[in-house]
């Protein structure tokens, strides 16, 4: 388990509706901080038919289903990717 030093708290969250293009969580214009390379939090505000495609610092792309409302889900994420994700509404934090 990590020491409580070396957590950094969730300074910025942003909630997205609308997942007709891939939603870049690198960008500013999508609420990430400067400098902060990934998303560290998605929680799933509405599930939707519950998908979620997400691609990691990696470069990986990953594609989770059944997911329901309230799952918190700790992502190193830089990319919702608008093909195949069908939740509804997500919370992202940096």
């Amino acid at each position: 388990m990590p020491s409580p030093d070396s957590i950094t708290p969730l300074v910025h969250v942003r909630e997205f509706t609308d997942f007709g293009a891939d939603i870049d969580l690198r960008l500013a214009a999508n609420g990430a901080p400067a400098g902060s390379g990934a998303a560290r939090y998605i929680e799933v505000v509405t599930a939707g038919s519950g998908g979620l495609v997400l691609t990691g610092t990696s470069g990986n792309t990953i594609t989770l289903s059944g997911l329901v409302q309230g799952d918190r889900l700790p992502v190193q994420a830089t990319k919702i990717v608008s093909s195949g994700t069908t939740v509804t509404k997500v919370r992202v934090g940096w």
